[in-house]
């Protein structure tokens, strides 16, 4: 019994801590993605690098880590990462002097990620394409239409591949993190 309060309060602790590792991985992967953007529209569509967006990207990188890690990984059981997407999720709740109904809405677009990724595997498809389709669409709004094929609302494979190549390098970070914990 002790042994596994001491796991759960170590995986409290840890779930902080990435937590405050994402939003930096997020922060520093910002300005990657909005260079990407430029680059395909050739600098006819883009998104500040600033606060919001570097949020929008981390709820991304989260929310896709927390799905992996839900059952798509060998870094723990998914037992386990549901324990840690809750410990994720109390965190933002208490440790970013956030109101409730704003914290809520972070953690409802966790689950929305999640959900997307989810979908994605059922449909064998490429679920990081999905989740980073998602967060441009955040980042750009009504703006994203001009990253896809002509009359859909699939992205141009370019941007897909580009994109979809950061999501799944952030997330490898993420889940880097876990390795050995």
């Amino acid at each position: 019994m002790f042994g596994f309060l001491k796991s759960k309060h170590g995986d409290e602790e840890l779930s902080r801590e990435c937590v405050r590792h994402v939003f930096a991985v997020g922060r520093e992967t910002c300005p990657s993605i909005v260079e990407a953007v430029q680059m395909f529209t050739q600098g006819d569509v883009s998104f500040p690098v600033n606060d919001a967006a570097s949020l929008d990207i981390s709820l991304a990188i989260l929310g896709t880590s927390l799905a992996v890690l839900k059952g798509h990984s060998q870094v723990m059981t998914a037992d386990r990462g549901t324990h840690i997407e809750t410990f994720c999720k109390h965190s933002i709740q208490r440790d970013y002097d956030l109101p409730s109904d704003s914290a809520d809405k972070l953690n409802d677009t966790l689950d929305e990620y999640q959900a997307a990724f989810e979908k994605s595997m059922a449909g064998k498809n490429n679920p990081f394409g999905e989740t980073s389709g998602m967060m441009l669409v955040r980042c750009l709004g009504p703006r994203a239409k001009a990253l896809c094929l002509p009359g859909t609302s699939a992205l141009r494979f370019f941007v897909h591949q580009v994109v979809g190549d950061l999501m799944t390098m952030t997330v490898t970070q993420v889940l880097t993190f876990w390795k050995g914990k």
